[in-house]
């Protein structure tokens, strides 16, 4: 239990995870809950989200603002105690107000007739929300293969549907017209591929990119010409790489950026979970020891 996102916009904090407490149980938001930075308040935000009995790896996995809107990416299984509404939803980021017209009706059929779908991430490009997860429909009968994308201006599902065979992750713009994903599959459209991939941004055909890697990667940035994966890896395309390696856009070639992470803390449970840039500086947070041979 606890935070697994984190988006900060202005004054306000938005904070994600799985709780259904703050502040010693002084407040009880249910898995979203947002701050006021400046004065550290707990806002009067309550999106109504809600998961059923025994639902494990529940809570929220990702936020994604659009204007006044916020979208709602995770597992959970309902809105406002309404089921059709589960694992993504619109809100007013200021109100809470739920858009009950978006009704993106993701699903993964469980073992005991339930709904085992979930969001992991989500990419906005020019009114098109890409959604990446575990669901294998979209709105309650059309088949979609763990990634599907809407038009934000009706809410309706487009006709972009690359299908992995796994789980997905993260998902990451070039800034052109490709879409780069990583999560649990080995293949997509049909075509091999481990753990990472890319796919066209208009037709959803997989791209010939096909890094070679044994462990789904944690991360991806897109950044200043670079595409940055963290990871449980110790190698990519059979070149060392420990949990951290890039790739130049322009020729999706592997650089020779080896930060060279030491996983002896723990080889197993070494991996990469977070990635941010500033100006010249990617700041990594994960499990590992030392980074070259600095602690």
């Amino acid at each position: 239990a606890g935070p697994r996102t984190l988006l900060l916009e202005g004054n306000k904090l938005y904070v994600g995870g799985a709780f259904s407490s703050i502040n010693g149980g002084s407040s009880s938001p249910n898995f979203a809950a947002v701050f006021n930075v400046d004065t550290n308040e707990l806002l009067n935000i309550n999106f109504g989200l809600s998961i059923g009995f025994g639902m494990g790896d529940h809570g929220v996995y990702k936020f994604l603002i659009d204007g006044d809107d916020i979208y709602i990416g995770g597992k959970y299984t309902a809105v406002d105690s309404d089921s059709t509404h589960a694992v993504l939803g619109n809100f007013n980021k200021t109100t809470g107000d739920h858009d009950t017209s978006f009704q993106p009706g993701l699903s993964y059929p469980s073992c005991c007739g339930g709904n085992d779908a979930e969001v992991r991430d989500m990419a906005l490009i020019n009114d098109i929300l890409y959604v990446g997860g575990y669901f294998s429909s979209a709105t309650g009968s059309v088949d979609r293969g763990y990634l599907s994308a809407y038009n934000t201006t009706d809410g309706l599902l487009t006709s972009w549907a690359p299908e992995a065979n796994g789980r997905v992750k993260q998902l990451e713009y070039n800034g052109t017209d490709t879409l780069y994903i990583s999560g649990d599959f080995g293949t997509l459209n049909g075509d091999d591929r481990d753990y990472l991939a890319a796919v066209d941004l208009t037709t959803g055909s997989t791209t010939d990119w096909a890094p070679s890697i044994a462990a789904s990667p944690g991360v991806l940035l897109v950044d200043d010409g670079y595409l940055y994966v963290g990871g449980g890896f110790s190698e990519i395309n059979a070149t060392p790489r420990e949990m951290l390696a890039s790739f130049k856009l322009s020729d999706e070639t592997l650089t020779n950026w080896n930060p060279n992470l030491d996983d002896s803390i723990s080889p197993s449970q070494s991996n990469v979970h977070t990635l941010k840039k500033d100006a010249s500086t990617i700041f990594v947070g994960g499990n590992f020891l030392t980074a070259g041979s600095t602690r």
